[in-house]
């Protein structure tokens, strides 16, 4: 039986008004494919680390013991026999990571309407909500994964997360102010509002090669 299409609408979090894609992906894709697909469509350079989330289910990169989730993990266990049975009973460890490699998004999406966040640079902590619009037979002729539309352009790499991205573009709509001959020597090219979906849906279907 020939994979499904799920149509996704990927929303950036914390983002007035809203920076969003809807995508299309066959559910025999895995979820490092799925990052891929997201990272194109929004003009992330995949430099940094990622990760699905589903509830306490957490899907994304084998990761050394240096992440944060990892630390807090290891801080519960280490400090699990000494706490009295109501402390421990509140305390909901985090599942361990599953290899994103291996996870493919048929197993993981139960239908339309399920949701899950993508997160995105642990320090920028940019935060995606993905909500499955449908799942649906492939269209005849057509090539997946594509990009369907979207609106505004991605904020550029290491510019703060959501806060940060906000206080950018307030400099950047005041000629005027002290700091905007520097963002702008930072970012030439950057419009907020510019959306190309044309571009955006050629990413998403040849991602650049240096990506592994």
């Amino acid at each position: 039986m020939a994979d499904q299409v799920a149509r996704l609408k990927v929303t950036l979090k914390g983002i007035r008004p809203p920076i969003w894609r809807r995508l299309e992906v066959p559910t025999g894709f895995t979820f490092q494919q799925l990052n891929d697909v997201i990272q194109a469509a929004f003009g992330w350079t995949n430099s940094h680390l990622h990760e699905f989330r589903m509830g306490r289910r957490r899907i994304g990169m084998p990761s050394d013991d240096d992440s944060p989730i990892s630390q807090v993990s290891a801080l519960i266990r280490s400090i699990r026999a000494d706490l009295p049975p109501d402390i421990l009973e509140a305390i909901s460890e985090p599942l361990p990571l599953e290899d994103e490699k291996t996870v493919t998004l048929a197993e993981a999406f139960g239908g339309a309407q399920t949701r899950l966040e993508y997160v995105y640079d642990f320090g920028d902590d940019w935060r995606h909500d993905v909500l499955v619009e449908r799942l649906s037979d492939p269209e005849p002729g057509v090539l997946y994964p594509r990009c369907l539309t979207g609106r505004r352009a991605g904020p550029p790499e290491d510019c703060g997360g959501a806060w940060g991205y906000q206080a950018m573009l307030e400099v950047l709509a005041d000629p005027a102010h002290e700091r905007y001959d520097e963002l702008r020597e930072w970012a030439p090219y950057f419009e907020p509002e510019e959306f190309d979906l044309s571009a955006a849906d050629e990413a998403v279907r040849n991602p650049p090669e240096f990506w592994e």
